[in-house]
């Protein structure tokens, strides 16, 4: 008589677990997505040899990101690498003492 309350409890169970398990898959693609886009920005933005804007385009095509949200992090990361170049320039041309 007991063995029909077990497996009303133990279904029970299974079916919060597999809702659970979806859960945080879902949870883990909305944080998968904002890590990738953050990892093609500072790739873009550290300015240091084959981390261009061609190198993240092929990295956010392999990484299965949307085109329009890869090519908007990408502009971004491009443009702070500019500004840090820009400001490295200006740096060096405007004091004559800093040449190395």
């Amino acid at each position: 008589m007991k063995i029909p309350f077990l497996k009303n409890l133990c279904e029970k169970i299974q079916n919060h677990n597999i809702e659970k398990a979806k859960e945080l898959k879902e949870d883990r693609t909305k944080n998968g997505n904002k890590t990738k886009l953050l990892s093609l920005f500072l790739f873009v933005a550290l300015p240091a040899p084959l981390t261009g804007v061609w190198s993240a385009s092929m990295l956010s095509a392999f990484l299965d990101v949307s085109p329009f949200k890869s090519m908007l992090t990408i502009a971004l990361g491009n443009l702070v690498t500019a500004s840090f170049i820009l400001a490295g320039a200006k740096v060096i041309l405007c004091n004559p003492t800093a040449h190395i």
